[in-house]
C-alpha cells in the first residue's frame, strides 16, 4: 500500500514494562510487556501493514516468549507481550 504520509518515526513508540513476575505472592502471572506506537491519522490498515507487521517480525524471535497479541487502531498500534519465567 502506497501512501504520501512519511513512515512512523521510532522514536515515537513507547514501550512500558511491567514485572510482576517476581513477586513470590504473584507467581502465576508472567512478565509482561507493552508496546505503543502512534502515527497520526493513519488508517488501522495503514498502521497494521506499515507497524504491526515490521514489529511482529522482530519480536518473534524474543528468547522467552509465550504470548504476542497485537491491535491496529486509527493512529495507534499496540503489541503486548507475554515471557516465561526464568
Amino acid at each position: 500500500m502506497s501512501t504520501s504520509r512519511p513512515a512512523p518515526d521510532a522514536a515515537r513508540a513507547t514501550a512500558v514494562a511491567q514485572d510482576i513476575g517476581r513477586d513470590p505472592g504473584v507467581s502465576k502471572h508472567l512478565p509482561q510487556l507493552g508496546i505503543q506506537a502512534n502515527w497520526r491519522a493513519a488508517s488501522p490498515r495503514e498502521v497494521e501493514s506499515e507497524i504491526l507487521e515490521p514489529m511482529e517480525e522482530v519480536l518473534h524471535g524474543l528468547p522467552g516468549l509465550q504470548v504476542m497479541e497485537a491491535n491496529a487502531f486509527n493512529g495507534c498500534a499496540y503489541i503486548g507481550l507475554q515471557f516465561s519465567l526464568g
